[in-house]
């Protein structure tokens, strides 16, 4: 019966993990089209324009946690042929948007329907076959910690695309 047992464990261990896509750079304003293997949820080009960090939330009781600071970028999404949907459930990061940091960290993209203009993941939920919207991607990280740059892609192993950060003052 050990036996058995030991020939079981070493078979699971002989998948190979998914490839990670290599990681690109870019510059704010320059706009990127999604890999076909990283384009789950329909988007088909992704833009990040600027990045403003810190930032004062206009809901008041939408504001950072103690210790925290809150960023945003300004961001379009574009659908590809089929439109873009972010409620699928087999999608478990729509629109992947994170904060890189100089601590090593990454931030993903906060749930704040509040914050104005109006957050991507409000706008852009779905999208009409090869139509373009623009929101804003809000992110909460801890003050004295440096944004590097406004990244896209799921975030293991890593995001795909990064946006070099030149911050925007509030």
């Amino acid at each position: 019966m050990l036996s058995c047992l030991v020939l079981i464990a070493a078979s699971c261990g002989s998948h190979a993990a998914p490839k990670a896509l290599p990681l690109v750079h870019v510059s704010l304003g320059q706009q990127v089209t999604i890999p076909s293997a990283a384009r789950a949820d329909g988007f088909l080009t992704v833009t990040v324009y600027t990045l403003r960090d810190p930032v004062v939330s206009a809901n008041p009781s939408a504001g950072a946690d103690q210790g925290d600071q809150l960023s945003t970028a300004d961001v379009q999404v574009c659908a590809g042929a089929d439109g873009a949907n972010t409620n699928n459930s087999n999608v478990l990061f729509p629109l992947p948007f994170q904060l890189a940091l100089s601590d090593g960290s990454f931030e993903g993209m906060l749930n704040d329907p509040t914050m104005q203009p109006p957050a991507i993941f409000t706008v852009a939920a779905k999208l009409r076959p090869n139509q373009c919207t623009r929101g804003i991607a809000p992110f909460e990280h801890k003050v004295g910690v440096s944004v590097i740059a406004v990244g896209y892609g799921e975030p293991d192993p890593a995001p795909i695309f990064e946006w070099a950060a030149t911050k925007t003052s509030p």
